[in-house]
C-alpha cells in the first residue's frame, strides 16, 4: 500500500491559507484541497492514503453554514471535556504551526460529534477526545466558513460549570476493557460511557438510564452507528448534508437499493464508496460487486439508516433512480403480508430472549435459536442430546458450531413443537422429514426438517435453512469472471442438450441452477421442474414435488412431462440409470435438461454417467456442458496482505501463474487474522468457486471411445477449461478468500 508522502502535507501558516482560499473559486473538492494536501496529477492515491493511513474521507457538503444542533453539543462537549477552556479569535490561530488548526464540529450522528479538518492528521479537538469523534477532511474553503462560525458561536457564550462527572474515560481505556466482554455484551458498557462523557437530550439519557437498567439493547435512533464506532471503530459519516451528485445516485440499481438501503457518495477511479446502515451485511457487498461488476475497490462507510432513506427520498422527489427491469419486489412484499408462516419472529423481542433463563418457554427457545441461525446466516441446525444435556448447533460457513447447552429437559419439548409445526407425528421410533416456514424482516423462510432416530430415546433434529428472500440470483450475481459468465450465457442460449452440475451436498448447485432458471423463465418458453424437494418457488415455472408414494420418481415424472411440450427441464438429481438415460435421449429431442450429480469434478462427471448405463454415442451428442463447484469459505475483512511463502509460490508455479514471467502476478497473497466480527476465525460467509468445461467435438470423440479421463482433461484445458483449483487460486490472489482454503480444491 503506498503511503502518504511527508511532502504532501505543506506545513503552511494560517494567514496564508486565507490567501489560498481568497483566490479558490472552485468549488470540487480534488482542486481546493489541494492548497494544504498536495494532489498532484494523482487524487485518487492521496484520496485512498488519507482513508488507510488516517481514516478521514472527503466531505463535499451543500451547506456552508454549521448546523446550530451541532453547535450546541460541541459547546456542551468543551463544557464536560476542557480543563483550561478560553476563548479562542482568529488571530490566536494566524501563529499557530497547521497541525495545531483545531477541528471544526460538521455533523452528529447520535451523541457523537463529526469533526472536521483541511489537514486530516491533525487531531487538536479542542481538549475533546479524538477517539470519540469520527473525522472527516474538509476543503480548506469550507474548513475556514465552518471555523468562523464555531468561534462566533463561542464568543457570545461563556462557560458554563462541568453538569457531569469531573473527568470521564478516555475512549482508547474504554476500548481495551471492552475486549474482555463478547461482543454482545459491549453495548451496555459503552451506553454506560456515554451517559458519563457525552452530552444528550434529557429524553435520550432516560432512554438510556432505563434500558441499562433492565438489561435491554432499546437505543434512540443514531445511537447504533455511535455506538458501533466506539467499540469496533467502524467507519462513520454523517451524509445528511454530503452533497451527492446525480450520478452517483444512479450508479446503483434501483433493487439493489430498496433491498439494501445503500448509496454511493463519492467515486475515485479506484475505489467506490458506499453508506450503508450495517456492516456486516456481506450479501450487500457480494450483490454490489457482481451486479456492478467492480473492478474496482468497495469502501463501505456506516451511516444511519434514517439519513440514507432521507436522502434517497429526497433524490427521488427531484430524480429517478435506475429500475432493474429483471425484479419487481412489490408483488411479492405484499403478498409476503398476507401470508401467515409456522412461526413469526419479532427481531425486537427475539433479541431480548435469554436462553440461560430458567423462565424462557420452550417457544422463545426455538424463536431465539431460529433468530440468531438466520441473522448468522447458518445453512443448518442440529438439535440433539449431548452428555445429558440438550444441545444447538449450526453450520455456519461449512462449520459446526455449538451455540446452546441447557437442561435435557428442554429437548423434548422443542422437539415437539418442531414436530407440530411440520404435521410429523411424536413417535421417536420413525425417521421423518417434513417443513415448517418462518416469517421474518419482511420475507418468508422454508426450513426443512429431518428427524433421525437416537438410542430408542429421542430424535436428533436437522434443519436445513432456506432463505428464498437471499439465495435466489440472477446468473450476474454469482460472481462467476466474465470469461465464464459468457460461457454460461452461451449454452443456455442454445435450443437443446444438457448441462450437468456437478458437487458434494451443500456446494450450492441449487442456487446455481435455479439462477440459471431466472434467466430462462420467460414467457416464450415452458419451463418444468422435478425436485426433491421444492426449494424455491418461483412464478412462471412448472414445478413438480418427488413423491415415492404416489409413484413421483424422477424418471416417472420426467417421462411424463416430456408429453407435456417442455423446452426446458431441470432434473433436481440423477440418481439411476433409468433417470439419466431418459435424460440424455430428452436431450437429444429438443430439450434443453438442466441436472446435478455427484462427482469429485466437472471431466469425471462423464464416467459416472458412462457407469450409470448411458450409451457412449447418446451421451456425446446430447452433453453441451460439464460444471463443478464448491463452496470455500470468504476471508473477513481483518485479513492481511503480506509477502508469499515459499511454499505458495511454489504452488502458484506449479499451476502456471509464473509461465508469464516473474511479474505475470504480484508475489504477494492474502491471510486470515481473527477479529470478533469473524469469531477469530479468520473467515466470514463462503463463496463459490467453479469450473466450466464445454463439450465441443474432440471431446465428444473421446467419449463415443469410452471417456477416458485424462484425454478428456487434456482436451478440455485447450478449450477454455480452468481447474477449480486454478479457479480458486486466482480468487485468492484478490483477497476472496485464502490458498489454505483452496488447497481443499486439488483434484484427488
Amino acid at each position: 500500500m503506498a503511503k502518504l508522502p511527508d511532502t504532501s502535507i505543506q506545513t503552511i501558516q494560517y494567514a496564508d491559507l486565507l490567501t489560498c482560499i481568497e483566490g479558490d473559486q472552485t468549488e470540487t473538492y480534488e482542486q481546493s484541497i489541494s492548497f494544504v494536501v498536495s494532489i498532484g496529477q494523482n487524487p485518487g492515491q492521496i484520496i485512498h492514503a488519507m482513508r488507510t493511513e488516517h481514516g478521514v474521507l472527503p466531505y463535499p457538503s451543500s451547506t456552508r453554514e454549521i448546523n446550530g444542533d451541532v453547535l450546541v453539543t460541541f459547546w456542551k462537549l468543551l463544557e464536560l471535556h476542557a480543563k483550561d477552556y478560553h476563548r479562542l479569535s482568529m488571530d490566536d490561530l494566524v501563529s499557530l504551526p497547521v497541525n495545531d488548526w483545531p477541528a471544526v464540529p460538521v455533523g452528529q450522528v447520535g451523541p457523537l460529534l463529526v469533526m472536521g479538518h483541511c489537514c486530516p492528521p491533525s487531531r487538536n479537538c479542542w481538549g475533546i477526545d479524538p477517539e470519540a469523534c469520527p473525522m472527516v477532511w474538509l476543503t480548506p474553503k469550507m474548513y475556514h466558513t465552518y471555523l468562523q462560525g464555531t468561534l462566533r458561536f463561542l464568543a457570545e457564550r461563556e462557560v458554563r460549570p462541568r453538569l457531569y462527572r469531573e473527568e470521564s474515560q478516555q475512549v482508547a481505556e474504554l476500548r481495551k476493557e471492552l475486549d474482555e466482554f463478547d461482543e454482545d455484551d459491549r453495548v451496555i458498557p459503552i451506553m454506560k460511557w456515554m451517559l458519563s462523557a457525552l452530552p444528550m437530550s434529557q429524553e435520550d439519557r432516560t432512554f438510556l438510564e432505563e434500558s441499562i437498567e433492565e438489561g435491554t439493547l432499546t437505543i434512540p435512533a443514531g445511537y447504533t452507528a455511535a455506538i458501533d464506532f466506539i467499540g469496533k471503530r467502524s467507519p462513520l459519516m454523517d451524509i445528511r448534508e454530503t452533497d451527492i451528485s446525480p450520478r452517483l445516485y444512479e450508479r446503483i440499481p434501483r433493487n439493489l437499493v430498496d433491498r439494501y438501503k445503500v448509496l454511493c457518495f463519492l467515486e475515485t477511479e479506484k475505489e467506490f464508496y458506499v453508506a450503508v446502515s450495517r456492516l456486516d451485511d456481506f450479501e450487500c457487498e457480494d450483490q454490489l460487486i457482481n451486479r456492478l461488476k467492480l473492478e474496482k475497490e468497495l469502501v463501505r462507510v456506516q451511516a444511519r439508516a434514517n439519513d440514507i432513506l432521507m436522502r434517497l427520498e429526497r433524490f427521488e422527489n427531484t430524480g429517478s433512480l435506475m429500475t432493474s427491469v429483471e425484479e419487481d419486489s412489490g408483488a411479492e412484499e405484499r403478498a409476503l403480508r398476507q401470508f401467515n408462516a409456522d412461526i413469526t419472529i419479532n427481531e425486537d423481542s427475539a433479541r431480548l430472549i435469554n436462553p440461560k433463563s430458567s423462565n424462557t418457554s420452550p417457544e422463545e427457545l426455538l424463536e431465539w435459536l431460529v433468530y440468531n441461525s438466520i441473522t448468522g446466516k447458518a445453512s443448518d441446525i442440529h438439535i440433539e442430546q449431548y452428555r445429558e444435556q440438550t444441545r444447538f448447533r449450526t453450520r455456519i460457513d461449512g462449520q459446526l458450531t455449538t451455540i446452546y447447552t441447557g437442561p435435557i429437559k428442554m429437548l423434548m419439548p422443542v422437539v415437539a413443537i418442531i414436530k407440530n409445526h411440520c404435521n410429523m407425528t411424536l413417535n421417536n421410533n420413525d425417521a421423518q422429514d417434513g417443513r415448517f416456514s418462518v416469517k421474518f424482516a419482511g420475507r418468508v423462510i422454508d426450513a426443512r426438517v429431518s428427524a433421525i432416530p437416537w438410542r430408542r430415546k429421542f430424535q436428533k433434529i436437522t434443519i436445513r435453512i432456506l432463505d428464498k428472500g437471499s439465495n435466489i440470483r440472477s446468473l450476474e450475481d454469482m460472481g462467476l469472471p466474465t470469461k465464464q459468465l459468457k460461457i454460461f450465457q452461451g449454452v443456455i442460449a442454445k435450443p437443446q442438450g444438457m448441462i450437468v452440475v456437478t458437487g458434494p451436498t451443500g456446494s450450492g448447485k441449487s442456487t446455481t441452477l435455479y439462477a440459471v432458471l431466472s434467466a430462462l423463465n420467460k414467457g416464450t418458453i415452458n419451463v418444468q421442474t422435478i425436485e426433491d424437494p421444492i426449494e424455491y418457488e418461483m412464478e412462471g415455472l412448472n414445478q413438480t414435488q418427488v413423491d415415492p408414494n404416489q409413484d413421483l420418481t424422477f424418471y416417472t415424472v420426467l417421462r411424463r412431462i416430456l408429453r407435456a411440450d417442455p423446452d426446458v427441464v431441470m432434473v433436481g438429481e440423477i440418481r439411476d440409470r433409468e433417470t439419466a438415460v431418459t435424460a440424455a435421449e430428452a436431450a437429444l429431442t429438443g430439450h434443453l435438461i438442466l441436472t446435478t450429480l455427484h462427482s469429485l469434478d466437472a471431466i469425471r462427471a462423464v464416467g459416472r454417467l458412462l457407469a450409470m448405463g448411458v450409451q457412449s454415442y447418446m451421451l456425446a451428442d446430447s452433453l453441451i456442458l460439464l460444471h463443478a463447484q464448491r463452496l470455500v469459505r470468504r476471508l473477513c475483512r481483518c485479513r492481511r496482505e503480506d509477502v508469499m511463502t515459499p511454499e505458495i509460490e511454489d504452488l502458484y508455479r506449479e499451476e502456471g501463474f509464473f509461465d508469464a514471467g516473474a511479474d505475470a502476478i504480484p508475489h504477494k497473497s492474502f491471510f486470515k487474522r481473527g477479529c470478533a466480527e469473524c469469531f477469530g476465525t479468520g473467515y466470514r460467509g463462503r463463496v463459490a468457486v467453479m469450473e466450466l468445461a464445454p463439450v465441443n467435438d474432440p471431446m465428444r470423440d473421446v467419449i463415443i471411445q469410452g471417456g477416458d479421463s485424462a484425454k478428456l482433461l487434456q482436451l478440455a484445458l485447450a478449450n477454455q477449461y480452468d481447474p477449480m483449483l486454478r479457479i480458486g487460486l486466482r480468487r485468492a490472489l484478490s483477497g476472496a478468500t485464502s490458498v489454505e482454503e483452496c488447497l481443499r480444491l486439488r483434484r484427488t
